[in-house]
């Protein structure tokens, strides 16, 4: 699995055009960042790229719908999601949830665990 310093270089890259992430480098980005928010107790850390990764899925089910699982179910979904996230760590914990069903790869159900409770905290 990519380390924190892959996901910020993978996002400096994004920014700028050079590369586009796939779904896989997306939610490792998002977990990457909530585990680094959960260990140093910012969770602004979440927060700053909650909007960049709402972006790059919005940017998904318009242009890579195609490779979702069950396409026709999962963009609305998803865009329903993205217009009703909650901030910093929930926000990051719910839309990784929303996307997560319609991956093309499944993950160990204790991430899938993780996921839920922090989406499910309480605001500070």
């Amino acid at each position: 699995m990519p380390s924190f310093a892959d996901c910020c270089g993978l996002i400096r890259r994004s920014i700028y055009g050079a590369e586009a992430p796939t779904f896989e480098q997306l939610f490792v980005v998002g977990l990457r960042f909530l585990e680094a928010s959960a260990k140093y107790g910012k969770s602004y850390i979440a927060s700053s790229v909650l909007a960049w990764s709402a972006r790059q899925w919005a940017s998904i089910i318009l242009v890579q719908s195609f490779r979702l699982r069950t396409p026709l179910r999962a963009v609305p979904e998803i865009q329903s999601a993205l217009a009703t996230l909650p901030t910093g760590r929930r926000g990051l914990a719910a839309l990784l949830l929303a996307v997560l069903p319609y991956l093309p790869f499944r993950i160990e159900p204790h991430i899938s665990y993780g996921l839920v409770q922090v989406a499910q905290e309480h605001d500070e």
